[in-house]
């Protein structure tokens, strides 16, 4: 009888060593959605794949990225967070413009899954409970800031030349704008160059607020150049960062920018340098944000198991959190809100810091 029970219990412990390997050895499902065909979500798409290749497990499980590279067409992108949703995923990584991270919220507040925006900041998403997760602060306070700074320069008349192609962040920033500005104000929209610079100078501007992608914006500045030396420039850190990056010359000077980000910690700078070599790119915010996200879910996946719910919980518990861009505070909504902005300027083909403004709604309280 004894030799039986021992059989049995040796039978019990193989049993659930055998469970214990195999649960071990099944891989964490983390699903992306970020569509290369535009310039940050390819950067983004990018570093996805350096993470996972920098860092393949979660403790002892390894992790496996089901990646999608959809158009930013909101059907091809709901079809790919669907696939992912079937596909078993704990989470899901997208929202490399607000465009597209918009749409992957809807999606999030349905499914119950967690995802995260990299970089989508329109502040329509802000406070609500979708289970959607955001490091970069809201647009929300951009606008504010930048109606502060453009009043303390003497400006009075505005010029707002918005993006087409991403409404849903070149809209709402504009609008926060538009209510906090007091002087004269034009919003344009830049879906025919021409005809915009056209309205613009009409107006007979002291200032333009710039809400263009890098393309745009390089063709922008050389007409805003080309006939005004002297106009304040000002533009969000969106199309700023490839343009300083990427050319240089008498038109860049004195080009300011509105930026929530300025030096990367050596965490991230030291992985910020292998990226940029591995692929010979000058990378911007859009990759270490996304490391950042991705080093927050491995922490919640690696504190609460690796359960959408489980996820959520940890997620939803306010906290302040390292991130590349130094700390931030996240709500219980998966907002966050960054300690500093800057405005920075482009002078003799070096960019410097001009100005720091300390965000008050950020919780200094809790640092002490």
């Amino acid at each position: 009888m004894k030799r039986k029970n021992i059989i049995k219990a040796g039978a019990a412990v193989a049993l659930l060593g055998a469970l214990a390997y195999w649960h071990l050895c099944r891989p964490v499902k983390i699903g992306v959605i970020l569509s290369t065909d535009t310039t940050m979500g390819n950067e983004e798409n990018l570093a996805v794949r350096f993470y996972r290749e920098l860092h393949p497990k979660i403790g002892l499980r390894p992790v496996e990225y089901i990646i999608k590279n959809p158009s930013t067409d909101e059907k091809q992108i709901i079809q790919a967070y669907r696939e992912l949703e079937q596909g078993g995923v704990c989470a899901i990584l997208g929202g490399s413009i607000s465009k597209t991270g918009i749409i992957i919220a809807k999606q999030a507040s349905r499914s119950g899954i967690p995802t995260f925006g990299i970089t989508t900041s329109t502040h329509t998403l802000d406070k609500k409970k979708d289970h959607f997760y955001r490091i970069t602060t809201s647009s929300r306070f951009i606008g504010s800031n930048v109606t502060a700074y453009l009043t303390k320069s003497g400006v009075s008349r505005l010029a707002i030349l918005t993006c087409a192609s991403n409404r849903a962040y070149a809209d709402p920033l504009a609008e926060m704008v538009q209510k906090t500005f007091r002087g004269k104000i034009l919003k344009i929209s830049f879906t025919n160059g021409q005809e915009a610079l056209r309205k613009m100078w009409a107006h007979n501007p002291d200032a333009v607020f710039i809400i263009l992608p890098e393309t745009d914006l390089i063709q922008v500045l050389q007409a805003i150049r080309h006939k005004n030396s002297e106009l304040l420039v000002l533009c969000t850190e969106w199309g700023f960062d490839k343009v300083a990056s990427m050319f240089s010359g008498p038109i860049l000077n004195g080009v300011q920018s509105f930026t929530r980000r300025l030096s990367i910690t050596p965490k991230y700078r030291g992985m910020l340098h292998q990226f940029e070599n591995l692929y010979e790119i000058r990378a911007s915010f859009g990759a270490v944000n996304t490391f950042s996200c991705l080093a927050l879910l491995y922490q919640a996946i690696e504190t609460a198991g690796p359960y959408p719910d489980k996820i959520n919980g940890y997620l939803e518990q306010s906290r302040i959190l390292d991130s590349g861009y130094g700390k931030v505070f996240m709500t219980e909504f998966g907002d966050s809100i960054m300690q500093f902005h800057y405005i920075r300027e482009i002078a003799d083909g070096r960019v410097v810091l001009k100005e720091k403004i300390k965000i008050e709604q950020f919780p200094w309280n809790l640092l002490k």
